[in-house]
């Protein structure tokens, strides 16, 4: 990785909590793709604050053909993958995620 890249060197960060019926939004940029990954970003989960979530990644679908590895890696639940819509000039994605013991 060049410099200031890698899931030990994030470009922007924050802690999210989620509401009492588990939903939270994150509002952001569109991230750029790095080492020929497509725009993608990692996060973690986790119900204790102490200890490092179990870590994934978020790929945006924009309609074009999916790489064979991201799309096996979303099947097995290692990857999420967000569809890209556009809506009054901006672009909105949702995803589900499911934190499992």
């Amino acid at each position: 990785d060049a410099a200031g890249e890698g899931d030990g060197n994030p470009r922007l960060f924050a802690w999210l909590h989620a509401g009492a019926d588990g939903r939270f939004t994150v509002e952001t940029i569109l991230p750029g793709g790095y080492g020929g990954a497509p725009p993608h970003f990692h996060f973690g989960m986790t119900r204790d604050p102490v200890r490092r979530g179990r870590g994934s990644r978020v790929y945006f679908d924009d309609g074009s053909p999916m790489h064979p590895e991201i799309a096996s890696d979303a099947a097995a639940g290692h990857a999420y993958v967000a569809r890209l819509a556009e809506q009054g000039g901006a672009l909105y994605a949702t995803a589900t995620f499911v934190l499992r013991d």
